[in-house]
């Protein structure tokens, strides 16, 4: 086990946030950004880890990296909820417009 392997550090960020360590989980995923700043999944996750701290401004942030690194269908479904959560639905509708545009038959995005 190498800890400046991106992908071990990944996947024990992955482990800790599935543990609900989220704050730990933080922690590697900003080590990831140092070490491969290109990696969708580390903003993701990250994402998800502010999520549930419910510290949402950062986890918009995170998810709209993700989105700018590689479209997904999953950054989009939750980047719309976090600004559901905010009530900024405006925003809301524009980013599941976008993920329509990116993944039409996606039926979660399209409800």
């Amino acid at each position: 086990m190498n800890p400046t392997n991106v992908d071990y550090l990944k996947q024990f960020g992955h482990s800790l946030y599935l543990l609900g360590r989220h704050k730990a989980a933080i922690e590697v995923f900003d080590e990831c950004c140092n070490l491969d700043e290109d990696d969708w999944e580390i903003y993701y996750y990250k994402g998800l880890s502010y999520k549930f701290l419910r510290v949402f401004d950062e986890a918009i942030t995170n998810f709209s990296s993700a989105n700018d690194i590689q479209k997904n269908e999953n950054t989009y479904i939750e980047l719309g909820r976090m600004h559901q959560i905010k009530q900024d639905y405006k925003t809301a509708i524009e980013v599941y417009l976008e993920g329509l545009d990116f993944s039409p038959e996606n039926a979660e995005i399209l409800t």
